[in-house]
């Protein structure tokens, strides 16, 4: 039998600073594998989604949907 290896999420937060600023380091202090985050910094940066949608109107998030589905 084989072991999974399991796959780690970490804070698209904590990804976007060691990408903007190029530090590794700042991962690395925070036991983040070393080649994971040099992927961070070689990777385009991923579109988040933040919870403010559920402070919009019904129309307002209908047409925020109608926006993101032209892309």
């Amino acid at each position: 039998m084989s072991k999974r290896r399991t796959s780690r999420r970490y804070d698209h937060r904590l990804q976007e600073l060691v990408r903007e600023t190029g530090k590794l380091s700042i991962a690395t202090d925070l036991r983040v594998p070393r080649s994971t985050a040099a992927g961070w910094i070689r990777a385009e940066p991923q579109e988040v989604v933040t919870l403010d949608v559920l402070d919009m109107r019904d129309i307002q998030l209908q047409a925020e949907v109608v926006k993101l589905r032209r892309c």
